[in-house]
């Protein structure tokens, strides 16, 4: 299958109020190199996977990235295909930076 085909038909997963989360808002992370969680993006609940991510790719693109947070409802997060990863499902919303990658062009 190729790429686009597969990342246009992402299917997601139960929403963390259907897993038993049981609070309405859940803090999120991403690890990006703009400034917004847009739908459809993947997002961990842990900033270490985040950072982890984050120094993973800056490496493999040679190019700056960093962590964003944001508190958004939980009924916009979705199980996604990986333990840890989810999908965020609502509205653009911007991110505030909580880490930058090790580069020299990070903004």
């Amino acid at each position: 299958m190729q790429f686009k085909q597969w990342f246009e038909n992402r299917a997601k997963g139960r929403s963390l109020p259907e897993t038993g989360y049981e609070y309405r808002r859940v803090k999120i992370y991403r690890a990006a190199n703009d400034q917004n969680f847009k739908p459809m993006d993947y997002v961990t609940r842990s900033t270490k996977f985040a950072i982890e991510h984050a120094e993973h790719q800056a490496a493999v693109n040679d190019e700056p990235f960093w962590v964003l947070e944001a508190m958004v409802f939980a009924k916009d997060v979705y199980e996604a295909y990986n333990p840890g990863e989810y999908f965020y499902d609502g509205p653009q919303t911007p991110g505030k930076i909580v880490y930058r990658t090790n580069s020299e062009n990070t903004p």
